[in-house]
C-alpha cells in the first residue's frame, strides 16, 4: 500500500478527473434529444481520456496501489461506454417512466461514492503502532503488544468535491445495470412462459393420443427436478472431496476449543449454555464422540462429522441451482453458480469447517430459495392452487420453509432477530388473503418451534444463559467508550464516573475488535452501560464517530481487503478471511499436501486480494454491495417474490455490523448466497401480479 496521502491530496485528484468529466458534459450537449448521434470517434478519444484521467488520478490519491489501477477505469470506462453510445435515452425515459428508479439510483451512487472516498480516505490515513498498555485508572503498565489505530485527519470539503464528482458516473451505471437487469429479466420471464405454454400443449397432445412432440421444445432436465437435483448434489460433493482430503480430517476451528465457552468443552463437560447453537453442540459431540470412542481416534469422529455436513450442505446448495435453473432456464448460468460453489475459496473452505456459521449460512440461504421459489410459482395463491400442487409438493413445501426457519432462529442469536423483522415483509410480499395466511402461519410456526427449543428444551437440557453473549450488544458501544476513556481525551471527571459506575481498568482499546473491550461492561447493568455511553458520546461525538468507522469498516470499506482481525490466531498473517487451523484434540493428517499448501496461503497471504476481478470474491464489501443493488432493485420493481428473502438477508448483515469485529463468516450467507442474489436481480419483474408458475 502506498504512504497515506494528506486530505489536501483531492485537489490533485480533482484536477486529473476532470478530462472524463469534462467529456461527459461535451458528450451530454451532443446527446440532447435532436442530436441523439454520438460519434465513435469522440466515444473513443473520451473513453482514453478516462482511462488517462483515472490513471494520473492514482497518482494524487491515497488509494491502494493494488486496488485503484483497476476498479476505477474499469467503472469510469462502464460509466462512459454507457453515456456515449446509448444512456441519454434510456435516462431520459427512465425518468419520465420511473420517479423511483432514478431516485434509488441517486441514493445508490451517493452512497456508494461516499463510501469510496470515505474508504480511501480512511485506508490512506490508517496506521498501525503496537505501544504499551496502560491502565486508565491506576497508570500501571501492562506488559502487552496489543494493536492499536491511530485515526486519520478529518475529511475536507475537497474530499467532499470529490464524492460528488465520483458519483456523475456511478450514477449512470447504476441506472444501466437496473435497465440491463430489466433487459434479462424480460427474456428470463418470456422463457419461463414459454416454457409454460409448452408444457400446456404437451398435455393436450398426450391428452388426445396425438403426437407428443410438442415436447420437443422442453428442455428435459425440467421434465425430471429430482433427477437434477440429485445430479447437482452429486457435482457439488464429488468436487468437493479434494478439498476435504486435503483439510482431512476437517478445520475444527472457531470456538471448538478456544475460549470461555468453547463447544467440544460443553458437550464434553455437559456444561452447555446459549453462547454457541445448543443444536449443533449436541449433535457434532454425539457424532465425534461416538465414532471417537468406536475408532481411538478423533480425527475419525471430526472426518465422519465434516463428511456428514459436507452432504447436507451439497443437498441445500443444490436446491439453490436448481431454482435458479429452472428460473432463468440457462445451461451457462447454472453452469456458472456450480462452478462458483466449488471455486470460490470462501464457499470451499467452510464447507470443510465446523464453525457454526456453515450451518447458520445454509439454512438462510434454503429459506430464500424455499421462500421465492414458493411465492413465484404460487402454490398457496388460492384454494384451486393448493388442490393443483397435490398433497406431496404442499407438504415437502411447508417442511422446507419450517426446517430452514427454525434453522435460522437457533443456529445464531442475530438470526432470530432478522427473521422476526422479516415476517413484515412476508405478510407484505404474499398475494391474496390465502397466501397471506398460509405462508404467516408457517413463518410463525417455525418461530414457535424455535421458542419451544430455546425455552421449555433448553431448561430440560438445563442450558445456562452465558454472559458472554449478551454482551454482544454492547460491542460497538464498549469499543467507543473504550477508546474515549483510554485515548480520546477523556477528563478526570468522566474516568471516575467510569470507575463509579463499574467500568473495569485493566485493558485497553483493540482497533476492530470489541471482545476484549466489552468484557469491562460486564459488572455493569444496562442503564449503567447507557448513562456512561451517552454521557461520553455527548461530548466526544467525532471520536465515536470515527471507532464506529475502524470497527465497520471491513464491511463497507471496498479498500479493507487486508487484515481486518488483528489479534489472535490471524496474528503476524496478511489476512483474516479464514482461520486454517486445527484445535486440538484435532490435528491435521492431510491427504493432499499440494492444495492444502495452497488452501493455506489462501487463508493466511493476500495474493488473492492483489488480483483483478477475483479479489472481488474475497471482499466482505462487494458481497455486502450486491446485496445493496439488489434491495434497491426490488424497491424498484417491487417484485414481490424476492422482497421476503432480501429482506432476511439484509436484517442479517446488519445485525452482524454490530457485531464485535468484521470477519468473512459472519457474511457467510451472502458469500454463500450469491448465485442467488444474481439469479434476484435477473429475474425481478416489474408486475405487481406474477403470472408464471414454474
Amino acid at each position: 500500500m502506498k504512504p497515506a496521502c494528506e486530505p489536501t491530496a483531492a485537489l490533485p485528484s480533482i484536477v486529473a478527473f476532470l478530462p472524463y468529466n469534462i467529456g461527459m458534459i461535451r458528450c451530454l450537449k451532443k446527446l440532447i434529444p435532436g442530436k441523439n448521434i454520438p460519434s465513435m470517434v469522440a466515444h473513443v478519444v473520451f473513453v482514453l481520456l478516462a482511462i488517462v484521467g483515472a490513471y494520473f488520478a492514482s497518482f494524487a490519491t491515497p488509494f491502494p496501489s493494488y486496488f485503484e489501477m483497476w476498479f476505477i477505469p474499469i467503472l469510469v470506462c462502464i460509466a462512459l461506454y454507457y453515456i456515449y453510445v446509448q444512456t441519454w435515452e434510456h435516462v431520459r425515459r427512465a425518468m419520465s417512466e420511473s420517479v423511483l428508479l432514478v431516485t434509488v439510483s441517486a441514493v445508490l451512487a451517493i452512497l456508494f461514492s461516499c463510501f469510496l472516498v470515505l474508504g480511501a480516505w480512511y485506508s490512506g490515513g490508517t496506521t498501525i503502532e503496537s505501544m504499551e498498555i496502560v491502565d486508565i485508572f491506576t497508570g500501571d503498565i501492562i506488559e502487552d503488544n496489543t494493536m492499536h489505530s491511530s485515526l486519520p485527519a478529518p475529511i475536507s470539503w475537497l474530499d467532499l468535491l470529490a464524492i460528488a464528482m465520483n458519483m456523475i458516473p456511478i450514477f449512470f451505471l447504476v441506472i444501466y445495470l437496473m435497465h440491463l437487469m430489466d433487459r434479462i429479466s424480460e427474456k428470463v420471464n418470456a422463457k419461463a412462459v414459454a416454457n409454460v405454454k409448452a408444457n400446456a400443449r404437451a398435455d393436450v397432445c398426450a391428452e388426445d393420443g396425438a403426437d407428443a412432440s410438442a415436447t420437443s421444445v422442453i428442455d428435459s432436465r425440467f421434465s425430471h427436478p429430482v433427477k437434477t437435483y440429485l445430479v447437482f448434489a452429486g457435482i457439488l460433493f464429488v468436487l468437493w472431496i479434494p478439498v476435504y482430503l486435503a483439510a482431512y480430517p476437517g478445520f475444527f476451528c472457531y470456538d471448538m476449543t478456544y475460549g470461555d465457552v468453547p463447544m467440544w468443552k460443553q458437550y464434553s463437560t455437559w456444561e452447555l449454555n446459549d453462547h454457541h447453537p445448543v443444536a449443533q453442540t449436541l449433535v457434532m459431540g454425539f457424532i465425534i464422540d461416538t465414532i471417537s470412542n468406536l475408532t481411538g481416534s478423533f480425527n475419525d469422529g471430526v472426518a465422519v462429522y465434516v463428511a456428514l455436513q459436507n452432504i447436507l450442505l451439497a443437498l441445500i446448495f443444490a436446491l439453490m441451482v436448481l431454482c435458479i435453473d429452472r428460473t432463468l432456464r440457462s445451461r451457462v448460468f447454472t453452469g456458472c453458480a456450480l462452478a462458483y460453489l466449488v471455486l470460490n475459496p470462501l464457499v470451499v473452505l467452510f464447507v470443510e469447517c465446523t464453525a457454526k456459521d456453515t450451518f447458520f449460512s445454509a439454512f438462510v440461504v434454503m429459506y430464500c430459495t424455499v421462500f421465492f421459489t414458493t411465492i413465484r410459482s404460487g402454490i398457496f395463491r388460492s384454494k384451486d392452487s393448493i388442490a393443483a400442487a397435490g398433497p406431496r409438493e404442499v407438504v415437502l413445501c411447508i417442511a422446507c420453509i419450517l426446517i430452514s426457519g427454525v434453522g435460522v432462529c437457533i443456529m445464531r442469536t442475530n438470526g432470530i432477530i432478522a427473521f422476526v423483522l422479516s415476517l413484515v415483509f412476508v405478510v407484505i410480499c404474499a398475494r391474496g388473503a390465502c397466501e397471506k395466511k398460509a405462508l404467516t402461519g408457517i413463518c410463525c410456526g417455525a418461530l414457535v418451534l424455535s421458542f419451544v427449543w430455546l425455552g421449555p428444551v433448553a431448561s430440560l437440557l438445563n442450558v445456562k444463559s452465558s454472559q458472554y453473549s449478551n454482551s454482544m450488544i454492547f460491542s460497538i458501544p464498549s469499543q467507543q467508550i473504550s477508546y474515549v476513556l483510554e485515548r480520546g481525551g477523556a477528563t478526570e471527571e468522566e474516568v471516575q464516573l467510569a470507575r463509579d459506575l463499574g467500568y473495569a481498568s485493566n485493558t485497553a482499546y483493540m482497533a476492530k475488535l470489541a471482545d476484549v473491550s466489552r468484557w469491562q461492561l460486564i459488572n455493569m447493568s444496562f442503564s449503567q452501560v447507557m448513562q456512561l455511553y451517552l454521557r461520553l458520546g455527548t461530548a466526544h461525538p467525532e471520536a465515536y464517530f470515527f471507532v464506529f468507522v475502524e470497527q465497520t469498516q471491513g464491511m463497507w470499506n471496498p479498500y479493507a481487503l487486508d487484515r481486518i482481525y488483528p489479534d489472535g490466531i490471524y496474528e503476524n498473517r496478511e489476512t483474516s478471511l479464514f482461520a486454517f487451523d486445527w484445535e486440538s484434540p484435532a490435528d491435521s493428517d492431510t491427504k493432499f499436501q499440494e492444495l492444502k499448501v495452497l488452501l493455506k496461503k489462501i487463508s493466511t497471504k493476500d495474493f488473492l486480494q492483489q488480483i483483478p476481478v477475483i479479489s472481488l470474491f474475497v471482499m466482505i464489501a462487494f458481497y455486502v454491495w450486491v446485496l445493496l443493488l439488489l434491495a434497491a432493485r426490488c424497491l424498484v420493481t417491487r417484485d414481490r417474490s424476492i422482497g421476503a428473502p432480501v429482506a432476511l438477508l439484509f436484517f442479517v448483515t446488519i445485525s452482524v455490523l454490530f457485531g464485535p469485529c468484521v470477519l468473512a463468516r459472519y457474511y457467510l450467507c451472502l458469500i454463500f448466497g450469491m448465485p442467488l442474489m444474481v439469479a434476484f436481480l435477473c429475474c425481478a419483474k416489474r408486475d405487481k401480479v406474477s403470472d408464471i408458475h414454474s
